[in-house]
């Protein structure tokens, strides 16, 4: 496994989808992001997307999801482009009419995920979700990190999940990111 911008930007296209194609703060979307993987990974052990998680001053964030969303990854060989607009005035959208057939990267489980966490947090507004993401009985791995930031560790947010015998369930999740890096190099040869 590794991160994917593409599924990435299909789980965005999932929430902006679930909000009648209109487009959502980013910050909102970030904070809905992080609460659809970390849902997934509740629920079936593994998280959506496969990049580091950061503390940062309004909640937790999937990093390279945010990067994404900010235009700081470079040129966009990814098709990220072709599905999401560019930011403008703090919102994203889509960039063409999109429909549930664009999403052929999301299992049905992962759709009902981000429909689970949209019908639970898609109606509060961005600065009630950053309040929600602050609270420790909510989010407990986040930790306020100031004007910078710090990683969130997957087995820390499996242990504040209660996932049992979490640190076994993160060596799985390695083991299946070494195999995957593996398959990717012989691919490449």
């Amino acid at each position: 496994m590794s991160y994917n911008p593409t599924k990435a930007a299909q789980v965005i296209a999932k929430l902006l989808l679930l909000n009648k194609g209109k487009a959502l703060n980013i910050v909102k979307v970030v904070k809905l992001v992080y609460l659809c993987d970390r849902e997934f990974l509740k629920r079936w052990g593994f998280p959506i997307l496969d990049e580091n998680r950061v503390s940062m001053k309004h909640g937790p964030v999937n990093y390279s999801t945010y990067q994404h969303i900010n235009g700081e990854v470079g040129p966009d060989p990814t098709g990220w482009k072709a599905l999401l607009s560019d930011r403008a005035n703090h919102m994203i959208g889509l960039s063409r009419a999109a429909s549930e057939r664009d999403l052929d990267l999301l299992s049905r489980g992962e759709i009902e995920t981000i429909e689970a966490v949209w019908a639970r947090f898609g109606h509060m507004d961005t600065w009630e979700l950053v309040r929600w993401t602050h609270q420790k009985e909510n989010i407990p791995e986040w930790e306020n990190p100031g004007d910078s930031m710090r990683s969130i560790p997957l087995v820390k947010i499996m242990e504040a999940l209660g996932i049992d015998d979490a640190d076994k369930t993160y060596e799985a999740i390695e083991d299946h990111r070494r195999i995957d890096a593996l398959f990717d190099e012989i691919r490449v040869h």
